[in-house]
Formats: C-alpha cells, structure tokens, sequence
C-alpha cells in the first residue's frame, strides 16, 4: 500500500510540475487601472485572450498556459501597453500607473521581458527629447518668426539634437541586437527601429539589411521551429529578393506572413 501511495504522489507531482511547465503568471500592482487586457502578439497580429480584474488595492494575478514562446501585450487601455516575453513556469512581476502604463511600468522575474523593458525606457527617453524639440521648435516658428536667419540657426539646432538622439537610439538598438540575436526579443526592437518613425523608411539602404540577416541567423539557431523565425524568414526572403533586384527596401511589414 505504501508503494501505491508513494507511486500517486509522484504521478501527482509530475502533472503539477508538467503544468507549471507549460504556464506563466503574471501579477502584480497596478493604480489608477479597474481591468487590465492580456493578448499574445502572433505573427499575424494581437489576439485577444482574456481581461484581468485589479483588486482595489491594486493587486491582480493571472496564469495562462503558453503554446509556444511568443510575446504578450498587457494593455491598460487600448493604445497604452507593454510588451512581455515570458519563459515558461516565470511570474512575471509587473507594477504601473495604469494613467500611464508604458511611461511607469517596471517588470522582474522574466530576464527577456526585463530586457524590453530596459529598451522600452531608453525609447521613452528619447520620445520626451523629441515632443520637448517639437514644442522649442514651434515657439521659435512663432517668437522668431519662420524664414529669418534666427529662427534657421534655432531650427538646425533642433535638428542637431533630434539627429543625435537618433543615432544614440540606433546605436542603442544595434548593441541590442548583436548581443541578443537569438532571443525573440530582438525582433520588437528591430520592428521599433525601423517602423517608429514614420517619415523613415523600414530600411533605408543595403547596408541596413545585415541587421535582418543577423536576427535571422541568431533565431534559426536558437528558435528555428517558433512561428516567429519562420514568418520572419518569410520577410527577410522578400527583403532579399528585392535587395537583389536593385529596388529600394521600403515599406515591409514584419507580421505579413506569406
């Protein structure tokens, strides 16, 4: 008999650790915010999987089982989110001001996700130099009046400064690649480099695409079987193709899947 109970605690114990396996939870605190918003970032685009009651005092948790390894949206509202990359059997922790979730969010307890997070905050930064930039330079349209040599010194001063963040954020996100090809990671920073903006093109020359090829060949390694590489692969071939017919490389869409 003792066999037999001993025999069931294990097959217990392994279904319980089987399922923790396969899931990930998220919890955490979060002001200002009644109902938070989970869905998952599939090649094709967000689906939706479930809404997330706040307790009063802030506090919510939820466990979902994971197909695959993908990302995750956590949204506030509609178009304040954060994106998560959760491991199997991590809690991921994260704490917000629901009045601004992207802008105060922290995370911990999920090394990928904290990696986003560290960009999404370099991002920020740089986002608050451009709106202030945007602000200075309509002042001077008005105070110095647009055509005067005064207000074209000011401009091309603001220029500089945008020029400059720019490249800092560039540089930022190419470290980021070459250190984390091989991580799903990378690819929200490669969409953010080249999409962010929209007066820039995804790639704006040849040179640019080694940084494609370079995320393709870490995630062929690392991940080759995740719907992700595989719908990537998909862009990085119509990228190659028309790199070699000598068009310009504009206007890709990394969740086309072909």
């Amino acid at each position: 008999m003792k066999f037999r109970y001993l025999f069931l605690t294990i097959a217990v114990c392994l279904l319980a650790s089987c399922h923790k396996a396969d899931t990930f939870t998220i919890e955490g605190n979060v002001q200002n915010a009644k109902t938070l918003y989970l869905e998952e970032l599939t090649p094709e685009g967000p689906l939706f999987i479930d809404s997330i009651k706040v307790a009063s005092d802030g506090h919510y948790s939820y466990t979902y089982k994971m197909p695959y390894p993908t990302f995750y949206y956590l949204h506030a509202s509609e178009r304040d989110f954060v994106v998560l990359r959760p491991q199997y059997g991590e809690k991921v922790i994260v704490n917000a001001d629901g009045a601004n979730f992207q802008g105060t969010y922290s995370v911990e307890g999920s090394p990928e996700s904290e990696l986003l997070w560290d960009f999404q905050d370099i991002t920020n930064a740089g986002i608050d130099i451009v709106m202030d930039l945007g602000k200075t330079d309509q002042e001077n349209r008005s105070t110095l009046g647009e055509g005067t040599e005064a207000y074209k010194a000011a401009k091309a001063q603001t220029d500089s400064i945008f020029f400059a963040t720019y490249m800092s954020q560039r540089d930022y996100a190419e470290r980021f690649i070459h250190e984390h090809s091989g991580k799903l990671a990378s690819l929200i920073v490669l969409y953010k480099l080249f999409i962010d903006d929209p007066n820039l093109p995804l790639v704006r020359s040849k040179e640019d695409f080694f940084l494609y090829e370079e995320v393709l060949e870490g995630l062929s390694k690392e991940l080759p079987d995740n719907p992700h590489t595989i719908n990537f692969k998909h862009t990085v071939d119509r990228m190659r193709l028309i790199n070699e017919s000598g068009a310009q490389v504009i206007d890709i869409d990394l969740n086309e899947n072909e």
